[in-house]
């Protein structure tokens, strides 16, 4: 695990091609913050690599093998025991670890596949969620992390001469 930040993101991105997938359930109160925040993200200058996956991320698979990132992140609703809101990074093979996302199954597939295709570095950014019962919507916590995580990736999106987006 490792802390969500400007710079670790910035060094992590820096002259490098990336994607950013959004995952996650809007029905499900904050297990839909990936999904929301890509939304966001998408409609920015820069954002023309930002996917909104919904549940199924392994869908974009072939549009991800297409452009052949350096990096993947993967923005999600994670389980991982703190409070509500907290911002985390994790590799994938971290996710097995008894941390909770309502598609796990999904994310440890894709990086079976990811493995076996070579592709680059994946990096999930978690929000850990307070709620995920049905038709609760964002609750604050998650939402103030999220509009502080769009604002870092914001800043990156739109720094083109700093960031390779293909």
């Amino acid at each position: 695990m490792s802390e969500v930040s400007f710079e670790n993101l910035r060094e992590l991105l820096l002259g490098k091609s990336f994607v950013i997938l959004g995952v996650g359930n809007r029905l499900r109160g904050d297990d839909g913050v990936g999904a929301e925040l890509a939304e966001e993200l998408s409609g920015l200058p820069g954002g023309e690599r930002v996917w909104e996956t919904g549940t199924v991320p392994e869908n974009y698979l072939g549009r991800i093998v297409k452009i052949g990132p350096d990096v993947i992140i993967i923005l999600d609703s994670v389980d991982f025991g703190q409070r509500p809101g907290k911002l985390e990074g994790f590799g994938l093979s971290d996710l097995s670890g008894g941390m909770i996302c309502s598609h796990s199954f999904s994310l440890a597939g894709m990086r079976e596949w990811f493995d076996q295709l070579g592709l680059g570095k994946t990096v999930v950014i978690g929000i850990q969620p307070k709620s995920l019962e049905l038709g609760s919507g964002l609750s604050r916590e998650v939402s103030e992390a999220k509009d502080f995580l769009k604002d870092i990736l914001r800043k990156i999106l739109q720094g083109k001469q700093e960031t390779r987006l293909l």
